[in-house]
């Protein structure tokens, strides 16, 4: 039987008989209306796409930063992030074209971002990248529940992100007021050129890369800001290929 709904909020009542999620596509902009943060349920949409074939809704003027995007401060993935809301980020091709993953771009889809980025396309399709504890649909939705993910833009980069040494990204940690320590371990498939550490929407550091594909760094975050600050990387390879952590939540 084929179910309607014309609501968020009958969507996921419907969602409840499954055990299934929701996730907020591009919510910057792009093909469609940005998204409406208002309703927002972490509930079911534990995690957030930052980043697709359509381009990037990090923040306003990011890189690749996805077409028709609405510039007034609203709609950005960092916009709820401020306003503290809890979610991870995930990246997906969203090409509807059944090849998922596939770095070879389709000519439909190459024509279509063509249009719109005046002949230079976004790097790659959108990987969601999840550490689950065993590889089935249950362990994969379990990580995806608890923000145990990453985002990249089709590169297979490897990123490992923890406060402390012992709150993976996707976490809460209570720092009681001590400096935190953040480790940073990333591996490309190309040299990476930068990677930057994102603390409460602003540019906290970044540190530049030695040439090589591996990258391991501890960053110490000594000063609270807010009642709760949130921290995540980004990390930039050589070629333009891109990776965002999820958040870590520090009270």
């Amino acid at each position: 039987m084929i179910r309607r709904t014309d609501t968020p909020e009958k969507l996921w009542k419907h969602l409840e008989e499954y055990g299934a999620i929701s996730i907020p596509h591009h919510p910057l902009g792009g093909p469609i209306y940005p998204f409406n943060w208002d309703r927002f349920n972490p509930e079911y949409e534990p995690v957030v796409e930052i980043y697709s074939w359509h381009g990037n809704s990090e923040c306003d003027g990011c890189p690749y930063e996805i077409y028709n995007a609405y510039k007034n401060g609203k709609h950005s993935v960092r916009t709820p992030l401020d306003a503290g809301h809890h979610f991870g980020f995930i990246a997906s091709s969203d090409s509807h074209d059944g090849y998922a993953g596939n770095l070879t771009r389709p000519p439909r889809l190459i024509k279509f971002l063509q249009m719109f980025y005046k002949g230079k396309a976004t790097p790659g399709p959108g990987i969601a990248a999840v550490y689950a504890e065993e590889l089935s649909r249950e362990g994969i939705f379990e990580a995806l529940r608890a923000k145990r993910t990453y985002a990249v833009t089709g590169a297979r980069i490897v990123m490992d992100v923890r406060a402390n040494e012992t709150t993976f990204m996707g976490g809460r940690l209570d720092s009681r007021g001590a400096p935190v320590s953040v480790s940073i371990y990333a591996r490309g498939v190309a040299p990476l050129e930068k990677i930057e550490v994102i603390k409460n929407g602003e540019t906290a550091a970044v540190f530049e890369g030695d040439g090589g594909p591996e990258f391991k760094q501890t960053h110490i975050d000594a000063r609270r800001e807010r009642d709760e600050d949130y921290i995540y990387i980004r990390v930039t390879q050589a070629d333009g290929q891109m990776a965002w952590s999820s958040p870590i939540w520090i009270k």
